[in-house]
């Protein structure tokens, strides 16, 4: 039972890829779904992005939120006036974030080694 947040971060991390992909379709074009390896890819990528953003999230809520919105800019369907436009801002504010959680690991190993 130790490793339980995991499992729980995983499990969401699934529900919420399934809701960025699967929602937008079935508010859109439902007989168009097609079962193939790009939706099992997508389906993958968001519950990476999402598992990360979960993870910020229960250590910094704003962060984690932030994260959370940016995803839903990557998906063409839920912006279709800026198809393929958006998803570099997801993509900086994710590097942002690891930036500054390196930054902030690196200061206290610094800091610690006086």
């Amino acid at each position: 039972m130790v490793n339980v947040t995991n499992k729980v971060n995983l499990f969401m991390a699934l529900v919420f890829g399934f809701l960025f992909v699967l929602m937008p379709n079935i508010f859109k074009n439902f007989k168009n779904l097609l079962i193939n390896e790009e939706l099992i890819f997508s389906i993958l990528i968001y519950s990476l992005l999402s598992y990360l953003a979960l993870k910020a999230f229960s250590s910094n809520k704003i962060a984690g939120m932030i994260l959370l919105v940016s995803i839903s800019l990557i998906s063409p369907n839920i912006y279709e006036n800026f198809k393929g436009e958006l998803y570099p801002i997801t993509i900086v504010i994710f590097l942002l974030y690891f930036g500054y959680n390196f930054g902030i690991k690196a200061y206290k190993k610094w800091k610690s080694s006086f």
